[in-house]
């Protein structure tokens, strides 16, 4: 199901970080999330450093591949 949903995200919008969380882990389906393009796979139970760490990273991604656009001040 998660991975059909990271497909179709995916299809629609290229940037969108997508993290897998899973209970029920397989190689299978950790290769398909890659394939898939998912930022990140977790197994739960998780470490919630780790989480936060990815979903960091993952928004980090996102925003160097989309700055943020100048103020209009310029310097002022």
């Amino acid at each position: 199901m998660a991975l059909e949903l990271a497909s179709r995200i995916r299809a629609n919008d290229q940037d969108v970080p997508i993290i897998i969380m899973t209970g029920y882990p397989s190689m299978d389906s950790a290769i398909e999330a890659l394939r898939r393009r998912a930022d990140d796979y977790f197994v739960k139970p998780f470490n919630l450093k780790q989480m936060s760490k990815a979903v960091s990273a993952a928004l980090a991604r996102t925003a160097s591949r989309h700055p943020e656009p100048s103020t209009g001040d310029h310097g002022r």
